[in-house]
């Protein structure tokens, strides 16, 4: 009893996080007469902590009063800048404050015949807007947005423990995680591109039901699963491609090289949560060692943990979608 409220108490704290990219955005817009439309956004959850301060050029004057909105799940604050003639092409702009633990600020400035997109973070913390076309840099922004969303995603991550738990062997948990990165990599790119739309609390609950589902298979030890084992899961991961388009939607992709981003993101994504399977599998080792009843036990206290977090998910998000 005292390792499910371990468990449970472990758990719980990590939910706040869900759903969330833990990063901040600034959105730039300039037009042909070097105006800059600001929109600053930051995750609701932080909304006790401080605006990460944005420093533009000299040049730059506010010319309008800040306006604050909240829209799914963001603090949003809009102004506008006058900055010269030329704006902010070829000047940089930096960030104060950012410390180890920050995820940084994801910049994406768009003027008249060009953009530019970043990561500031602690050890980065400025970007030069000039024109640089070295894909090289676009790819590894988003390889770390990929493993930092799926490391920060706990419903996703709480799926593919789910897969771990049901104890397949290598080669069969291999295949598993394989249909579910074949599917969620599917719906990622058709949602990403526009050509499936589907409203985001609805994708939400569902994969708070997918998760319900999984974790219901594990306690009850259902020996027909195994049957149609591999389709649940490519049917589950087609809606958790889903859900991940929200955070990339939100980051938006370069126009120039859209597919290298989609591609670099989703393998990101694959090395955290083969990050995730690697630290697990050692953890599991750990706590089997420790407790009496060995691995059934361990396996049925975390699934009852974190099938119950998921039922109250799955209330929650249907409660906000029939809202």
């Amino acid at each position: 009893m005292k390792m499910q409220i371990w468990w449970l108490l472990i758990i719980a704290t990590l939910t706040a996080k869900a759903h969330h990219s833990g990063l901040s955005y600034l959105q730039l817009t300039q037009n042909n007469e070097a105006k800059i439309s600001v929109v600053y956004k930051k995750p609701i959850q932080d909304i006790a902590i401080d605006d990460i301060f944005v420093r533009f050029p000299a040049t730059c004057k506010r010319t309008t009063f800040i306006n604050e909105t909240f829209e799914n799940e963001y603090i949003i604050k809009h102004y506008t800048l006058q900055c010269a003639t030329h704006g902010l092409i070829d000047e940089r702009i930096w960030v104060e404050g950012l410390v180890a633990s920050d995820k940084g600020v994801w910049i994406n400035f768009v003027a008249p015949n060009f953009s530019s997109k970043g990561m500031l973070t602690d050890k980065i913390p400025f970007l030069h807007l000039q024109y640089d076309k070295n894909i090289a840099t676009t790819l590894y922004a988003y390889l770390t947005l990929g493993i930092e969303h799926i490391l920060l995603g706990i419903d996703h991550l709480a799926f593919v423990l789910g897969l771990m738990l049901f104890r397949l062997g290598t080669r069969r948990l291999i295949y598993a995680v394989s249909a579910f990165t074949l599917s969620h990599s599917l719906t990622l790119g058709l949602s990403i591109f526009e050509i499936i739309t589907v409203p985001t609390a609805f994708v939400e609950a569902m994969i708070a039901l997918s998760i319900v589902i999984l974790y219901r298979e594990v306690i009850i030890e259902n020996p027909s699963i195994k049957k149609g084992f591999y389709r649940m899961v490519f049917l589950f991961g087609l809606l958790h491609g889903l859900g991940f388009s929200s955070v990339l939607q939100d980051i938006g992709l370069p126009k120039e090289d859209a597919i290298p981003a989609l591609f670099a993101f989703n393998v990101g994504i694959e090395l955290g949560q083969l990050m995730f399977i690697a630290t697990t599998t050692i953890f599991f080792g750990f706590l089997i060692r420790l407790w009496s009843n060995g691995a059934d036990q361990v396996h049925r206290t975390i699934a009852y943990t974190i099938g119950s977090i998921a039922t109250f998910w799955l209330i929650e998000r249907i409660e906000g979608f029939v809202a």
